[in-house]
């Protein structure tokens, strides 16, 4: 004996086509794509990767997030600290292709300022990088060197130094020489 369906239903409900994941499992994909959490370990050895505690999860070795990382075209080597918030980006839902987005704010690690005109970089209690009104300053604990070719300059809290010489205008400060040198107290020219 064969029945017609019903108006208004649905031919195949006695047949119904086979899912290849439960509704459970897409669930559990659906909530995994964005997860937040903070670094719990940090490998520097190349590929560089960190692992993100997230809930009750412990992702596995993912790549983290950097300004930029086109090797010598443009880089920026800056790794996450253990215990800094992020973002686990997970494409599909699958933890094991996950990417952690560093950065975010938190009561343990609160942003350096309130100042919505500022620029600043810290890297550590001592030694930052602020721009703001237009100065520019850069405070290091140690020293801070600038390098152009073989050119040096070294500003420590002894000393500036400039190698192989340093000029004031065309004048060389290590090489210059001074007119009117006369014996006693009198000073000397201008340097030449």
């Amino acid at each position: 004996m064969h029945f017609a369906p019903r108006p208004g239903t649905i031919n195949r409900v006695q047949n119904p086509t086979a899912q290849p994941e439960s509704p459970y499992e897409l669930n559990r994909k659906i909530e995994n794509i964005v997860r937040l959490g903070s670094i719990e370990m940090v490998r520097l050895g190349k590929p560089a990767r960190c692992r993100v505690r997230t809930g009750g999860l412990l992702s596995n070795w993912v790549p983290f997030f950097s300004l930029r990382a086109g090797g010598r075209a443009g880089r920026t080597w800056w790794p996450p600290v253990v215990g800094e918030q992020c973002v686990l980006l997970c494409p599909g839902g699958d933890l094991l292709q996950g990417v952690a987005l560093v950065g975010l704010f938190s009561d343990d690690a609160p942003q350096g300022s309130e100042d919505p005109n500022q620029f600043l970089q810290e890297w550590s209690g001592d030694d930052s990088m602020s721009w703001l009104d237009g100065e520019l300053l850069i405070q290091c604990r140690t020293a801070i060197t600038l390098q152009v070719g073989d050119q040096r300059l070294r500003i420590t809290p002894e000393s500036i130094r400039a190698t192989p010489d340093l000029l004031a205008d065309t004048i060389s400060v290590r090489h210059h020489h001074h007119g009117g040198v006369q014996s006693g107290f009198d000073i000397t020219g201008e340097p030449q």
